[in-house]
């Protein structure tokens, strides 16, 4: 989902800086999704939050515990594939 009016701008970036400025905006998504989700237990969201930085170092990291109806839930979910671009 991940459409906000900033998406609209990355897209008119020159190249050189679309795909960093793209990455660093869905890195910022999907740890605002954790924060915004009401229904993750705190105990399940402050180590996720307070080591997000680390996340971005793990291969294959995703997250399935937001709630199902979360509107960027699918980010989480396939979060690998930003943790991979991130990586190279």
């Amino acid at each position: 989902m991940t459409s906000r009016s900033f998406a609209v701008v990355i897209k008119e970036l020159h190249p050189e800086l679309l795909v960093p400025i793209a990455l660093f905006y869905l890195i910022l998504r999907g740890m605002d999704t954790v924060e915004d989700d009401m229904t993750i237990p705190i105990d399940k969201k402050e180590p996720v939050l307070r080591n997000f930085y680390q996340i971005t170092e793990k291969e294959g990291w995703s997250f399935d515990g937001n709630h199902v109806k979360e509107r960027d839930r699918e980010l989480l979910v396939h979060f690998y594939h930003v943790t991979k671009e991130f990586q190279k």
